[in-house]
């Protein structure tokens, strides 16, 4: 007794061009593009480059410190992430040394902003969109984006920034 075809013949040279096919256009799709400013601020913020970097250090209760100093994922001369281990996408707090671009290339892709005042001097405050209740204020040789929690936790100081408009 002969087993039966559970499959349809397939002519001859049709397969390996059909599987040529897929492969070009799976992999065809076009240039990979770079994540925008504020992607990688949220992935710097987040973890998602932690492998790269040059520094990683507990500074106690929870607390944690990445630094980037030969390849920063943002735009600047040394990046400075602290963050709650437990609650990381709450709480943060990045500083860029040397920013470049990084505070006017934010503002352009988040436009809905609000100036505010910090014991430092004046800031910014991100109203709606992926950095909504992010602070970004002036820090002595760059600047430093933080999260209302990171702000309530380690930072109370400037709390009153984050307080609805008038």
């Amino acid at each position: 007794m002969k087993p039966q075809r559970l499959l349809p013949r397939v002519p001859r040279g049709l397969v390996p061009s059909g599987l040529v096919s897929v492969a070009l256009l799976t992999t065809a799709c076009g240039p990979k593009t770079e994540p925008d400013l504020t992607a990688r601020l949220l992935f710097t913020a987040t973890g998602t480059y932690d492998s790269r970097a040059d520094e990683k250090v507990r500074l106690g209760a929870g607390r944690r410190r990445a630094v980037w100093q030969r390849n920063p994922p943002l735009p600047g001369r040394t990046v400075t992430v602290e963050y709650n281990s437990e609650a990381r996408p709450a709480i943060w707090a990045v500083t860029v040394q040397a920013p470049e671009a990084l505070k006017a290339g934010l503002l352009k892709e988040n436009p809905a902003s609000r100036a505010v005042q910090t014991p430092g001097g004046p800031a910014q405050l991100f109203m709606t969109g992926r950095l909504r209740d992010v602070l970004l204020r002036p820090v002595p040789g760059g600047v430093q984006l933080l999260t209302r929690g990171y702000a309530t936790q380690y930072d109370s100081q400037v709390l009153p920034a984050f307080r609805p408009a008038d």
